[in-house]
């Protein structure tokens, strides 16, 4: 396609992109002419990407990386975005040989920190979920679902 062609347009250029790429077997990974290492290398990359977004969500409300229960906070986001539901603290318990109660302990008291530390309207900007007056800190699961959520979001989006 040239400018210069007499039916050059946006959606033309567009369309014309989509069937190319619709046609080439290793850049259509919804195909099962795609190549497993292919396929592999994407995962790969779209599993870097959300562990990026997710530590840069916990930089932006002060989740410091020296509290250990950051790396759990991490995890547990992103077992949820990958629809791993089945008792996360356990398993994240599991692969750092703690038990589940310590993990669970971890991850709160990073978040109350975050709550006692951060600036208030940065809280309010970036953690837009209901917070239970009263306590004035998010709860366990409602952190790990919220945040879930919103790279999900984010990452449909991209």
């Amino acid at each position: 396609m040239v400018k210069s062609q007499p039916d050059y347009s946006v959606p033309n250029v567009v369309n014309m992109l989509r069937s190319v790429i619709a046609n080439i077997p290793d850049m259509n990974p919804q195909k099962e002419t795609c190549s497993p290492a292919i396929k592999k290398r994407m995962e790969e990359d779209y599993n870097k990407r959300m562990v990026q977004k997710i530590c840069t969500e916990l930089d932006i409300i002060g989740i410091s990386p020296r509290y250990k229960g950051r790396n759990y906070l991490r995890d547990a986001i992103e077992m949820i975005c990958h629809k791993e539901q089945t008792y996360i603290c356990n398993e994240i318990a599991k692969k750092y040989q703690k038990t589940s109660a310590s993990v669970e302990r971890a991850m709160q008291n990073a978040i109350d920190r975050a709550w006692k530390t951060t600036d208030i309207t940065t809280l309010e900007e970036h953690y837009r979920a209901y917070v239970n007056p009263q306590k004035g800190v998010p709860t366990l699961t409602e952190f790990i679902y919220y945040y879930a959520d919103k790279v999900k979001n984010s990452m449909e989006a991209q």
